[in-house]
């Protein structure tokens, strides 16, 4: 439950640094001046999946830049000096591997097909699943890659010992989601959590004694529900509709949930939200039912530039500041050479729910208080978006939640706010059924006021301009945002 003031080793100490307009707006000029060129990538046998993520990846310029110009092999959190070793990691071998590609993708002319042998090869050393020449999925293959660069690139040499965060009485929202950030960040942090790292909230509201209570959870990505029965019969879906499928207030079966205020089991109401927005958003779209054995191939609209996601951000100018600890902009480091973050409060805070499975992809960083995140395994970690009798009884449900009083206001960030407006700069792409199929990227090749993009298909590489402000597609799967 969220809880009493702890004190322990690891824990950054009390401070508050407000980041100042000209380091933000270094963020921004970096984004915003970073090219690549067009290569292509040889299929090693059936790895298009692993082929298109690794060309959006090269196109997320904050990571591009920091394996380019900031990463060194003292980053490596491998205990050759420490004594420790990040036991989810690889011992540095996948960021090794990892750099050496990104130094060869960021050098490559127009044309070149380059070979990403090194980094599939420890992929399957640490990851079986990866070997052989099955489809395997991309958005899989994603959530390794970032979380083994995560453990491996971990700040934190020795973790602190878990203590289980209690509720604090009279504690604000912001103050407990600021004190549970620094205390995740305490137990593990590196350049991974810096760009991808976000923060949701899942608050929990009882209709008959008012009492709301806040669960918090870390993420590198989020996985949305696509919400054709509800929208697709009525006008073509749009990647906000799939945010608001995500985060619309959903009744809970009172068999699950007993208001720990009043004690009673009806009436009961759960919603999500952002509450720090990364400085990358990752979107995976879950196109692919487990139960129903299919693929969706339904078209989502979606932007190219100025995605506005400030409906889906709690209020909140504190926690939702831009951050910029990728190249030491608007961080610290407490007196253990801890890297804080420069809006964060010291002591997390953190409450145990069990209720968090509307698509959230955990993290390697997940074990920082909460047993119940929903990991990301196989095909069977993004059941959702399908016609089953179970979506359509979820369904009804939400249906039944909206026509009763739906919980205190939200304090939604202001639509109209540049705090909030991202640009594509990749998107993964399948094509196929759930059994076999192909993977494809289309890359931003420059700034967001560049039109030139590729489309590219392991080694074929061929350029292409983008003129209008949204796309739709009915294959785009994994979508890749650049905070503005």
């Amino acid at each position: 439950m969220l809880s009493k003031n702890i004190s322990s080793p690891g824990v950054p100490s009390p401070g508050r640094i407000s980041m100042s307009s000209k380091r933000m707006q270094q963020l921004h000029v970096m984004n915003q001046n970073y090219t690549r060129e067009m290569f292509g990538l040889r299929n090693l046998g059936n790895t298009c999946f692993l082929n298109s993520i690794l060309q959006c990846l090269v196109s997320v310029p904050p990571l591009a830049l920091y394996f380019k110009e900031k990463f060194s092999p003292s980053d490596i959190c491998s205990g050759a000096s420490t004594g420790a070793r990040s036991l989810n990691g690889t011992g540095g071998q996948l960021a090794q591997e990892f750099k050496a590609f990104m130094d060869e993708a960021l050098a490559a002319s127009g044309g070149q097909c380059l070979n990403p042998a090194a980094v599939r090869q420890v992929m399957i050393k640490f990851a079986p699943q990866f070997s052989g020449y099955n489809q395997q999925d991309a958005h899989e293959a994603m959530r390794f890659l970032l979380d083994g660069l995560h453990e491996d690139l971990n700040r934190v040499r020795i973790k602190p010992k878990y203590v289980e965060l209690q509720d604090k009485k009279g504690e604000s929202l912001d103050e407990a989601a600021m004190r549970w950030w620094s205390y995740s960040m305490s137990t593990g942090n590196s350049v991974i959590t810096d760009i991808f790292g976000g923060q949701l909230f899942n608050e929990t509201y009882c209709h008959i004694c008012g009492h709301a209570s806040w669960a918090f959870d870390t993420f590198l990505d989020l996985s949305l529900p696509v919400p054709t029965n509800r929208v697709s019969s009525i006008r073509d879906i749009t990647l906000t509709d799939c945010l608001r499928e995500f985060t619309d207030r959903e009744k809970l079966d009172v068999e699950d949930y007993k208001c720990e205020n009043c004690k009673r089991t009806q009436h009961i109401s759960k919603r999500m939200g952002i509450y720090k927005p990364p400085q990358v958003l990752v979107i995976h779209l879950k196109r692919f039912s487990w139960m129903s054995r299919r693929k969706l191939d339904v078209n989502v609209h979606f932007p190219l530039r100025g995605l506005d996601i400030g409906e889906f951000v709690e209020a909140n100018p504190t926690v939702g500041s831009r951050v910029g600890s990728v190249f030491d902009i608007g961080n610290v480091e407490n007196e253990d050479g801890m890297l804080m973050d420069s809006t964060m409060s010291p002591v997390g805070k953190y409450k145990n729910d069990n209720n968090l499975d509307r698509g959230i992809s955990g993290t390697s960083w997940k074990n920082v208080g909460r047993s119940s995140v929903v990991p990301t395994q196989s095909l069977s970690a993004f059941i959702g978006g399908g016609t089953s009798e179970e979506d359509e009884q979820r369904e009804s449900e939400r249906q039944s939640a909206s026509r009763m009083s739906m919980g205190p206001p939200r304090r939604r960030g202001r639509s109209n706010s540049n705090r909030y407006i991202y640009d594509l700069v990749g998107v993964s792409q399948h094509a196929g059924s759930m059994s076999g199929g192909h993977y494809t990227a289309c890359v931003r090749l420059g700034c967001v006021r560049n039109e030139n993009w590729a489309n590219i298909s392991d080694s074929t590489a061929i350029p292409t301009r983008q003129s209008e402000d949204t796309s739709s597609d009915s294959s785009a799967y994994v979508l890749f945002y650049v905070r503005r």
